[in-house]
């Protein structure tokens, strides 16, 4: 287990150095909305949201040195007298994760407009768009860095550092995001959204090297959703998501199934699912990732997530995977009972 670890170490530092132009993700992607698509700013069935997120991945293997991501955002809508609104937000997002403590750590502002192109009864159409900006911090501690050794003529180890010394060890960068996003909405619990995204549309330096320029890869996220009533307490969600990064592709999609048959006691809302996670790796070849298992509650009105990914590719020993959780809170919600944070809410 001791050289297993060390391999994964090796592997993860030299990953991390090699794809640094890729960004943080979720399982749980619709419950980190505003890092999803700026246009899911205010998309809320209330006043305004506040959701925490944390995912730990790897934990099994890397343990202290483990892959750790969190969030925290909150944004609200101001309803206008035409039926349309505006959506503010700000965000934070971070992780860290290897000996090395590489990270990045980044707060953002962000602004919707949301307008109803038709309404008749209950069926409406809605388009909204976003924007996002902020500033993001990278660093790294190279005084934990360890390397391989070579022999010398003497026979005296030498240790070497493959990638050279770093001009600077962490540094700001800005960035530029945007997306739209359509909402259908044909009754009671039954809707229908697709969006688009597109993160870091500045492409921004990100190299550790000041002569250097390493452009952090535009990241396009496709995203669309439906709410389905099976009965009078039984809905379906399902659920998909493409994005891509440079070189490197995603595809998650599933289903929750959300149920209020004890939506008069203190759990108002149970929801389960499971989602199937597909990736293309540094070669282009497409892989099988993970399957992820989703459980949610609503207890007063507050949504309790948690989700395990099980790891089906080729790293899959010793149960390796990625725990993560996520917390989150609608103020002035009009119905708490039937709209769950797993489709924009109106």
């Amino acid at each position: 287990m001791k050289y297993l670890r060390a391999a994964f170490l090796g592997i993860a530092l030299l990953f991390s150095f090699y794809v640094s132009g890729q960004d943080i993700h979720f399982s749980q992607f619709n419950t980190s909305p505003l890092n999803l698509n700026p246009a899911l700013t205010g998309a809320i069935n209330g006043k305004a949201r506040v959701i925490a997120n944390y995912r730990n991945q790897w934990p099994q293997i890397l343990q202290d040195d483990s892959y750790r991501t969190y969030a925290l955002s909150y944004d609200r809508r101001q309803n206008l007298k035409s039926g349309d609104y505006f959506g503010v937000g700000a965000s934070f997002f971070g992780d860290v994760g290897g000996s090395t403590r590489f990270g990045t750590i980044q707060v953002n502002l962000s602004l919707s407009f949301a307008k109803t192109i038709s309404k008749s009864g209950s069926v409406s159409h809605t388009i909204i768009g976003g924007l996002q900006s902020g500033i993001a911090q990278r660093k790294i501690d190279v005084n934990t860095l360890r390397w391989p050794s070579s022999v010398d003529n003497d026979g005296i180890a030498v240790y070497y550092n493959p990638f050279g010394s770093l001009d600077q060890t962490d540094f700001l960068y800005y960035n530029i995001d945007a997306g739209l996003l359509w909402v259908s909405k044909f009754g009671e619990r039954k809707s229908f959204f697709a969006g688009v995204s597109a993160f870091h549309v500045n492409e921004p330096n990100v190299s550790f090297q000041i002569n250097s320029d390493q452009p952090l890869s535009i990241r396009t996220s496709i995203h669309a959703g439906a709410e389905l009533p099976l009965s009078s307490r039984l809905t379906l969600l399902p659920n998909i998501m493409y994005l891509t990064q440079g070189i490197h592709a995603q595809l998650n999609i599933g289903t929750m199934l959300s149920t209020s048959i004890l939506a008069d006691s203190l759990f108002s809302n149970f929801q389960g699912g499971i989602y199937y996670r597909a990736g293309r790796d540094l070669a282009g070849r497409i892989h099988s990732d993970a399957i992820i298992t989703v459980l949610s509650a609503q207890v007063q009105g507050i949504q309790l997530s948690f989700s395990y990914d099980f790891t089906i590719s080729d790293l899959n020993y010793d149960n390796v995977g990625g725990m993560e959780v996520s917390v989150g809170y609608v103020f002035g919600a009009n119905n708490k009972k039937v709209k769950p944070f797993e489709v924009p809410q109106f």
